[in-house]
């Protein structure tokens, strides 16, 4: 014999899916319904926060690209469709199976060109030409660069120590405003000028030059024959530490603004380098000499302090003659890396007015769900005979599909944040499981829990309708 309790479930969940019926369910998602006198608005949206820029891709054409989503809203829940249900009125236990045959994501976006500041570390290692972000995968060199493989190991070698954590720690306090330096997010200035082109130490030797001397240190660390720290390595670091001292003095306004932070941390470390062992020296010797000296702290770290003796093997650096050439050249040579830097700034101004590199617009993207299971439980309620059931429903275990949203638009910026979501499988998870949490919302749970006890309630009524 049949429950009656589990016969009127039945019969209730059959008039939610039953054309005519007070609660079909398509209708009252989209229209709202009415019956037994009571008057029940539309699901309405399942709104979805805006998201805030969210970095896709680095591309040597557009730069940092980066897409952000705002209005969004998930639409189509009235093609849901019936695939029965199962009530143990035992347990209490209830399950359903829906489908959602066109569900829809919609809503607004807007993409730059200018995308999200990443490590600074690696702005330099593109300004030498390796190319690579730690924040992004370039979409025409989605390989690791080795320089920056090895840069990230070390990074992560020196925060073992405390001292080594001192320098790294400082570094990444004022990451932003490096970055904007280093990498010229906000166009040339005088150390982007020089970086790449001053030979402080005679011809040929720029920084790629230098950097080359780094890595090949840094891959053979206990070689004694693969050395840093000779005297035009620290000739150059030190101008090249000047330039950038002084393109961050010029772009600060007010004492203790980020550019001064950032300057008084490139002061810093330009003394902690003059404890570091003197003289051509091995990758492995500066690791272990951090490791084993205390943090210094910015206050008793002054340009006055001397150098610690050099060992008998090292051919020693007479700092003083280092700091007065670096220092000289700075001096000499700041004027016209600055005009040089204000004379790119104007073409790169132009040629960023001549590209459109932001983009506003719609997007959508349509989407179904063939099997979903609705859950909950169900309380008898009321005293014997005049007994009825409450539905409460407390989860939609729904799996959406990756969602790659369709961009309104046209233009070859537009192609390329296409192409970005496009292969960016971690956005299109992202995007269904912010759906999900919306199918799985109180909202919508809670509207279709009320539709089912309406039913039940209805139902009693027309018990015989069944």
């Amino acid at each position: 014999m049949t429950d009656p309790n589990e016969l009127l479930m039945q019969i209730a969940w059959k008039r939610l899916w039953t054309p005519g019926t007070p609660y079909y369910l398509p209708t009252a998602i989209l229209s709202g319904a009415s019956g037994n006198g009571i008057t029940v608005d539309p699901l309405g949206t399942l709104s979805i926060a805006d998201t805030g820029a969210i970095p896709l891709v680095q591309s040597s054409t557009w730069g940092n690209i980066s897409v952000e989503l705002v209005n969004a809203e998930v639409a189509g829940i009235n093609t849901l469709t019936n695939g029965g249900m199962v009530y143990d009125s035992t347990s209490g236990a209830f399950t359903a199976t829906l489908g959602l045959t066109a569900g829809s994501f919609t809503g607004d976006y807007s993409a730059s060109g200018t995308g999200v500041a990443g490590c600074a570390i690696s702005a330099a290692s593109t300004l030498l030409g390796s190319g690579a972000d730690a924040a992004f995968v370039r979409d025409d060199d989605p390989v690791e660069d080795p320089n920056l493989a090895l840069a990230t190991s070390y990074r992560d070698q020196l925060a073992l120590s405390d001292a080594g954590l001192d320098q790294v720690a400082s570094y990444y306090n004022n990451n932003d405003t490096l970055n904007e330096v280093v990498s010229g997010q906000n166009g040339p200035n005088a150390f982007t000028a020089a970086w790449p082109n001053a030979t402080p130490t005679g011809p040929g030797k720029t920084s790629g030059y230098f950097a080359q001397q780094t890595s090949t240190a840094a891959q053979n660390p206990n070689d004694p024959n693969a050395t840093v720290g000779d005297t035009d390595y620290s000739v150059h670091s030190f101008c090249m530490q000047g330039i950038l001292l002084k393109t961050l003095l010029a772009m600060s306004t007010q004492k203790g603004d980020r550019y001064d932070q950032a300057a008084q941390s490139t002061l810093t470390f330009r003394s902690q380098v003059q404890q570091q062992p003197p003289g051509p020296t091995t990758v492995g010797t500066v690791m272990t000499t951090l490791g084993t000296t205390p943090p210094t702290q910015v206050a008793s770290n002054t340009l006055d302090e001397g150098p610690p003796a050099a060992t008998e093997a090292a051919q020693p650096v007479d700092w003083d003659a280092v700091l007065q050439q670096a220092d000289a050249y700075v001096d000499e040579t700041y004027g016209h890396w600055d005009t040089m830097a204000t004379e790119q700034h104007t073409e790169w101004t132009a040629a960023l007015q001549a590209s459109s590199n932001s983009i506003n617009g719609s997007f959508v993207d349509n989407f179904s769900v063939p099997s979903a299971k609705l859950s909950g439980t169900i309380q008898v309620v009321g005293v014997s005979p005049n007994t009825s059931l409450q539905i409460t429903l407390s989860s939609f275990d729904v799996t959406v599909p990756r969602i790659a949203i369709s961009l309104s638009g046209s233009g070859s910026f537009l192609d390329a944040v296409q192409n970005a979501i496009a292969n960016a499988n971690w956005f299109q998870d992202l995007m269904a499981k912010k759906i999900h949490d919306q199918l799985n919302s109180a909202k919508l749970l809670s509207w279709l829990t009320d539709r089912v006890n309406q039913s039940i309630t209805e139902a009693l009524g027309n018990f015989g309708d069944a």
